[in-house]
């Protein structure tokens, strides 16, 4: 069981289902990363962006199609 409540192996399936490129979950120490870093001074240039922080889930799947 993860800390969430959700059994391992329906977290692995998912993993699976959906490849992840980097193979796993994001943790939510790394979401506050991100959030901490354009919240930040650093990201004063950073103007109008989308970024995705999904470990390349957006960009490898197969469902998602770019005309």
């Amino acid at each position: 069981m993860t800390r969430h409540g959700i059994p391992i192996q329906v977290l692995e399936k998912l993993t699976k289902d959906f490849k992840i490129p980097l193979g796993r979950w994001g943790t939510p120490e790394e979401m506050a990363e991100f959030i901490s870093f354009v919240a930040s001074d650093k990201a004063s240039y950073m103007t109008g962006q989308i970024v995705n922080v999904d470990g390349g889930l957006l960009v490898h799947s197969p469902s998602i199609k770019f005309d």
